[in-house]
């Protein structure tokens, strides 16, 4: 009897040994996604800096209201904020591309997601189209 003891006492201590080396790597295994997720959000913070600054010098070029006093300076304008217009549509796929890392940080749970979403949310482009449209 004091041998069957003795094996269950063994067992334990492989049965906890194992234990352990399953927690050890799923602990490393979480720890490797979460400095993933750490890269990919300061990635998402680069490439939404670079549209911030896009956006910001954008709506500076629409808000302006010199439209001239003649016509030719009024097409000039015109011309002007079709070429924004059509750099804001070009643009929309590098934009998509920021919204794209932040949904897959969403979908990862990235503990700072609600700071993500609202960053981009900021500087959503319908905003310069409604900025360029108003005038």
């Amino acid at each position: 009897m004091h041998i069957f003891f003795v094996a269950q006492i063994v067992q334990v201590i492989l049965l906890m040994m194992l234990c352990t080396v399953l927690r050890e790597l799923a602990l490393r295994e979480e720890l490797i996604r979460q400095e993933k997720l750490e890269q990919l959000a300061a990635r998402f913070n680069r490439k939404a800096s670079m549209r911030e600054t896009w956006l910001s010098e954008n709506q500076r070029l629409v808000s302006q209201d010199n439209f001239g006093f003649d016509l030719a300076a009024v097409e000039a304008a015109a011309k002007k904020h079709e070429a924004i217009e059509t750099d804001i549509f070009a643009y929309e796929e590098r934009v998509q591309a920021v919204v794209a890392v932040s949904q897959e940080l969403e979908a990862e749970n990235y503990h700072d997601i609600d700071r993500i979403n609202a960053r981009y949310r900021e500087w959503m482009i319908p905003d310069l189209c409604e900025s360029r449209s108003s005038l």
